[in-house]
């Protein structure tokens, strides 16, 4: 059967889905969602599946719609969920639905533990989006399409399953298997310009010609993201491959980092960032995201709260917490009784091997970003700005000793922070992770 086919071959392709990991599927009750639930299950067995019914509060008949999705989940042996949503009036009703189920889709995956989010759009619905953007004379936009995945947060990503079926082949489906299903009345109302687009090219010699062409699309979109997931972590990405990568592909990048509604002028803005700025700088997005670069390094992702001023009294060996991780201190010797553990602070100083230099000055020479000095703790006396120990390595300094404290040595265990300095490079850290 085509629709199950094409499930079970999108899964095989894009190695995601499993029977032991949850997979919630956003179902409306209409003919696509309720092929996708039932080849879904067909597919993994009837195992890890969450059939979710948003209900956006905006017409009557949403308890019918409910109840068959229920009913529908259960004689598959998947769970079932009704969440209501409610829409801001203002601007675009259909734009703030979305908003308001893709939010409750994603709370639902975070309190479940689910990775995936199983969306039913399929071929027809990439066809119409195409012909949509061409229609206004997007033709980038209309280039772009639906990709076959995407990452809406860390650990939870939206898949297309049925996005090589059209929408004939999942009515068919229906019909073939008996299997009941809804209709939105408010996808016949002509008010809206996709109904419209629709009922002009239904049944058309031009359905089949954007059928044709979204099969490319679908074909260039799913390279694209490839390509994007060649370049590494959005949180540690190399400069030089984002300056030279183009504009679609780092529009790929933002859409990934979390920017979706993304558009060519952040992709110039953070390709002119790796291409023309040096050192350390970030750029603000917009939706509390930024582009930051910390020397060869480029993050995208959520802008990072500053890190406060922190002085921790040292009282024991062992570990002693940090704002970022801990510190563990070892060693068969005396604690000073005015130790302390700090951040970074004016004036302060370390003592290499070429002499007493400014801190500031060695973290720059080291390309420590600038963002993340103040998160490295180091040790010190208190009311002193002569550094003891600095929680990352540098050139010309123990790493590990502790200044002027014999026998005493210390270890910052960052936890999800991880920074590399020009000395530590070729330990292969990690310039930022989260």
């Amino acid at each position: 059967m085509r629709v199950n086919d094409s499930v079970r071959s999108w899964i095989a392709r894009e190695g995601v889905l499993r029977a032991d990991a949850l997979t919630i599927v956003a179902c409306s009750g209409g003919a696509d969602s309720t092929a996708l639930l039932h080849a879904l299950a067909a597919a993994l067995e009837g195992k890890a599946l969450l059939a979710v019914y948003v209900d956006h509060q905006l017409r009557a008949g949403t308890d019918a719609e409910a109840e068959l999705v229920a009913r529908h989940a259960a004689a598959l042996g998947a769970g079932f969920l009704r969440a209501a949503v409610d829409v801001s009036p203002r601007g675009n009703r259909l734009a703030r639905a979305r908003e308001a189920r893709y939010a409750a889709l994603i709370a639902i995956a975070r309190e479940r533990g689910a990775r995936w989010i199983a969306v039913g759009h399929t071929l027809t619905d990439q066809a119409e989006t195409v012909a949509f953007h061409e229609e206004r004379g997007d033709l980038r936009a209309s280039l772009a399409g639906m990709p076959r995945r995407r990452i809406l947060e860390s650990g939870i990503e939206l898949v297309r399953p049925l996005i090589d079926v059209t929408r004939a082949d999942t009515h068919a489906f229906c019909a073939m298997q008996q299997l009941p299903f809804a209709s939105d009345p408010s996808n016949a109302d002509e008010r809206r310009s996709r109904t419209r687009l629709r009922a002009s090219i239904a049944g058309t010699p031009r359905e089949a010609e954007l059928h044709s062409q979204s099969l490319r699309v679908t074909a260039e979109v799913a390279d694209l993201d490839r390509r994007a997931l060649d370049l590494g972590d959005v949180n540690a990405l190399d400069v030089h491959a984002v300056a030279a990568a183009g504009e679609d592909l780092v529009l790929r990048l933002l859409r990934r980092a979390g920017l979706h509604d993304a558009g060519l002028r952040h992709a110039r803005a953070v390709i002119a960032l790796a291409t023309r700025a040096h050192g350390s700088r970030s750029l603000d997005l917009g939706g509390g995201l930024i582009a930051e670069r910390a020397y060869q390094r480029l993050r995208l992702g959520a802008a990072r709260a500053p890190f406060a001023e922190e002085q921790i009294a040292v009282a024991a060996l062992g570990e002693n917490a940090w704002p970022v991780g801990a510190v563990v201190l070892a060693g068969e010797v005396a604690l000073p009784s005015d130790l302390v553990l700090r951040n970074l602070r004016a004036g302060d100083r370390l003592r290499t091997r070429a002499g007493r230099r400014k801190l500031h000055d060695v973290l720059i020479d080291n390309k420590v970003p600038r963002a993340l000095r103040r998160a490295i703790p180091l040790l010190a006396r208190a009311g002193q700005g002569e550094v003891l120990w600095l929680g990352v390595s540098v050139g010309g300094v123990d790493p590990d000793s502790v200044a002027g404290v014999a026998g005493l040595s210390a270890r910052w265990d960052s936890g999800e922070l991880h920074l590399t300095t020009k000395t530590t490079k070729e330990r292969g850290a990690l310039e930022t992770i989260t």
